[in-house]
């Protein structure tokens, strides 16, 4: 599993600050932020409601209890995350990776370090401006991200895209160029190792026939 880069502990205190009670939407958005520390917070959303059930000193019958227990909020988190992943088993046209990583809490450099790319690589993916992608980069980018393979394909092939802003005196549109995955793995900041680690995968991946 993942593990997040801001410490659990000033997630907690967040909530705390943010949240004035333990309802069950409020445990909902915080696992979307952060949902590497899913247990833990659906562990302190259950441990806080049984504490406010207590201090407000109201009889406190097993339905209750249940309601902020750890397994029961952990499977209606699953339950809901199953609905909107057959709500949206591919993502909108045109969404790209790194803006979704963002929206999933996640850091270029945090992506980087997950995958075993570097920035500048994830930068080209994002533009859908590399060919050949073997399939283990895809699998690593899917499994950072807390999804499938099939949802991460459709934001990194497809025609490439120019860089945002990018201003040309010509009367003709720019043309976006690609480059070959193994190509612009050996122009890459990565070390040695992870070189001769990505270009091994990336000959594999064609030698099982894949384009």
């Amino acid at each position: 599993m993942k593990t997040p880069h801001i410490p659990l502990e000033e997630v907690l205190d967040a909530i705390l600050l943010e949240e004035a009670t333990p309802t069950y939407e409020a445990l909902v958005r915080w696992c979307e932020r952060y949902p590497g520390y899913r247990y833990e917070l659906a562990k302190f959303f259950a441990t806080w409601g049984e504490r406010e059930s207590i201090s407000q000193d109201v009889e406190i019958d097993e339905d209750r209890l249940a309601s902020v227990g750890v397994s029961h909020a952990l499977n209606l988190l699953a339950d809901r995350e199953e609905k909107h992943a057959q709500g949206k088993a591919h993502p909108e046209p045109g969404t790209r990776l790194l803006l979704w990583a963002r929206r999933c809490g996640i850091t270029n450099e945090a992506l980087a370090r997950e995958t075993g790319l570097d920035v500048v690589l994830l930068t080209k993916l994002d533009m859908r401006r590399l060919t050949g992608v073997p399939l283990l980069c895809i699998e690593r980018l899917a499994t950072a991200l807390h999804t499938s393979i099939n949802f991460i394909m459709p934001m990194i092939t497809g025609p490439p895209q120019l860089q945002p802003g990018l201003r040309h005196k010509s009367k003709r549109r720019p043309t976006a160029t690609t480059e070959d995955f193994a190509d612009a793995i050996r122009n890459s900041s990565l070390d040695d190792a992870n070189k001769r680690f990505w270009l091994e995968a990336t000959s594999n991946h064609r030698e099982t026939g894949h384009p």
